[in-house]
């Protein structure tokens, strides 16, 4: 019976458009591709904003539209923050016109001194004031301040001597907010150049004064008697010695044998002679870009230590130079002695 009523539908057409109506089966869907990933500008920000996100306090602001200059110190994270979490506290009076004004404290203990800055903290403030300027400068200026910032950090004495560095930075800094000026590649370079020039004499005077200071302490030997002839001498360091060519001192008052030619009467960055108190040719020669040493009188790759040839090796610091500098005798070149001992001194 179930097979005739199949043909029954069958030939009617009937079991045709029954099948025809059913549902056909659901596809199964492709599995989806995960996406790309892509490293994209737009996600990209700086460095010092993943762990702090950099914010100019308004403070800072209010300084620059009253014509203050800015210490680069308060460029620093912590004291951007500082200044951010205590600004109630770190507010003073200015008498600006004809009226008092509030302003932020750039000398608040709290955040210690411009001068303070050391290279590393100094880089920071710059990447922050470049990022204040961008709101107060126009590009042609925002430029300028850049390219004055990038020279300076190619300079080969960013390294040992960055309080000159330093220093040239504020002061060109400080002139610019007094009168606004262009730069120029020349001058710009005469004036570093004359910044280094200061450092260089600042550091070649504080190395005397630590010379004088540690001979203040250094027991003078006594009066010896000369083997070779009958008079006497002092050591070459006598008592009232400060040291061989002190800047403290007037040069008329020099005491002891001069570090080049063992004659009294002289410092040795004063010396010219020609042949030691032994009538030999002098051995060395100061020079005064390397105040540290005293160069050979024919070989300015000989170098003698000016510390050792003082008072022996006790005088020359661990680290103070290197190998190339000889603890020798900058008088008669023996390396069995210092100065203080040698025996052709006057």
């Amino acid at each position: 019976m179930a097979s005739e009523h199949v043909a029954t539908l069958a030939a009617s057409g009937a079991l045709s458009s029954l099948n025809s109506a059913a549902p056909a089966p659901a596809a199964v869907p492709a599995s989806a591709a995960p996406a790309l990933r892509i490293f994209k500008g737009s996600n990209e920000t700086t460095l010092a904003t993943i762990e702090h996100p950099i914010s100019i306090p308004q403070e800072i602001g209010t300084l620059f539209q009253e014509g203050m200059y800015l210490p680069m110190h308060l460029f620093t994270r912590a004291n951007l923050r500082l200044i951010t979490e205590n600004r109630s506290t770190m507010m003073k009076k200015h008498r600006i016109g004809n009226g008092n004004t509030s302003l932020l404290d750039f000398g608040h203990p709290s955040l210690g001194k411009e001068t303070d800055l050391n290279l590393v903290l100094w880089m920071e403030s710059w990447a922050n004031y470049l990022l204040f300027l961008e709101t107060r400068a126009e590009p042609s200026v925002q430029a300028r301040w850049r390219h004055h910032h990038t020279a300076l950090c190619a300079k080969e004495e960013r390294d040992y001597a960055f309080p000159a560095i330093l220093a040239f930075d504020m002061a060109e800094r400080r002139a610019y907010n007094e009168q606004q000026f262009t730069h120029e590649d020349t001058p710009w370079n005469l004036r570093f150049l004359t910044e280094m020039a200061k450092y260089r004499d600042f550091e070649f005077n504080r190395r005397l004064q630590d010379f004088s200071r540690r001979d203040a302490a250094h027991v003078p030997r006594e009066r010896v008697a000369s083997s070779s002839t009958s008079t006497s001498r002092f050591a070459p360091y006598g008592r009232d010695r400060t040291q061989p060519f002190s800047a403290g001192k007037p040069r008329s008052s020099a005491t002891g044998s001069c570090l080049i030619c063992g004659r009294p009467g002289h410092y040795a960055r004063d010396c010219n002679q020609k042949t030691t108190a032994g009538h030999r040719p002098v051995v060395a020669r100061f020079e005064k870009n390397l105040p540290h040493v005293l160069v050979g009188a024919r070989d300015d790759k000989l170098q003698f230590c000016i510390g050792f040839n003082v008072g022996g090796p006790d005088k020359c610091r661990p680290g103070t130079h290197g190998t190339n500098v000889k603890h020798a005798c900058s008088i008669c070149g023996d390396h069995s002695h210092h100065a203080g001992n040698c025996s052709v001194t006057a």
